[in-house]
């Protein structure tokens, strides 16, 4: 900044153009607002960069100064609410959070960071209030339909929840995530058939979905529709063949349907990458006598 731009800051030295006394209070006004933008700016940078090393004490420290120097800046609020999280003190973080939000009305991040902390406290009431906002500020938005749904499924009101995820479905038919929680919500209804055409409709958007062959076996299994349950166990086993559980339970349904070879190569696979998974184990030894009988 030259020395000119200096001397703007005082009012009783005005530049030798001679400002009128209301361009004076502009160009100062302006000045200023420059100044303290920069300040809030560096400060809410520089809290960037310790929250990114975890270094959440002086994340703090950063996001406060940008506040101080601006005090209507929704992200340092936002950011400063998430440290509170992290550092355990929930009650400094719902009034950083409602502070964003005082700042910028339709936050979303900031009603559902509050929604979350909420429902992480199990205050389920504000959660849903919280969640409720984010779709009247956008309706269209799947993000509040699918948190305000998933309180749903904390309260164990299944069908409510699945009413909302219906909506959330319907403005997030490409989100595998969307459908396989909307299976979930159908077992838990004991719904298979549409929590099995839901897992589908996961792998369906998203065949690298895991989750959505995992869960589509254990429905198959559950209705005894063992072939398509080993077709959809072994795939999840082929995409996740480091996890013990994925082996144990394609060794099962091997069991179930009597290919104990196969049945046993499974249960010896989990217990190579988990010596200590109980139900492999007890499988293995089931095997190993059926396979004498």
């Amino acid at each position: 900044m030259n020395s000119n731009a200096n001397t703007i800051c005082t009012p009783n030295k005005p530049r030798q153009n001679k400002l009128s006394a209301g361009a004076l209070i502009v160009a100062i006004t302006a000045l200023c607002l420059t100044s303290c933008g920069d300040a809030a700016e560096k400060a809410y940078r520089q809290g960037l960069k310790h929250e990114n090393d975890s270094n959440y004490s002086e994340a703090i420290k950063s996001y406060r100064k940008a506040i101080a120097a601006r005090p209507d800046y929704p992200e340092a609020h936002l950011n400063l609410g998430d440290m509170y999280v992290f550092m355990g003190d929930t009650q400094q973080a719902a009034d950083a959070y409602r502070k964003a939000i005082e700042v910028d009305p339709n936050s979303l991040a900031a009603y559902e960071s509050l929604g979350s902390l909420y429902e992480s406290e199990k205050n389920y009431r504000e959660a849903e209030a919280a969640f409720r906002k984010m779709i009247e500020i956008e309706p269209e938005n799947p993000t509040g339909h699918k948190n305000l749904g998933f309180v749903y499924y904390l309260e164990e009101d299944y069908e409510k929840a699945v009413e909302v995820f219906r909506e959330a479905v319907r403005l997030d038919p490409q989100g595998p995530d969307t459908h396989y929680f909307m299976g979930v919500l159908y077992d838990k209804l004991e719904d298979y058939e549409r929590a099995i055409e839901s897992y589908r409709q996961s792998v369906t958007v998203d065949p690298d979905f895991a989750y959505g062959y995992l869960y589509l076996g254990y429905d198959y299994y559950i209705l005894q529709r063992h072939d398509e349950a080993l077709e959809a166990l072994r795939k999840y086993a082929d995409m996740s063949p480091d996890n013990a559980d994925a082996h144990n339970n394609l060794g099962q349904v091997y069991y179930a349907v009597g290919q104990y070879d196969e049945a046993i190569k499974s249960f010896r696979k989990a217990l190579e990458l988990d010596a200590d998974h109980e139900a492999a184990q007890e499988g293995l030894e089931a095997a190993l006598k059926g396979g004498q009988e």
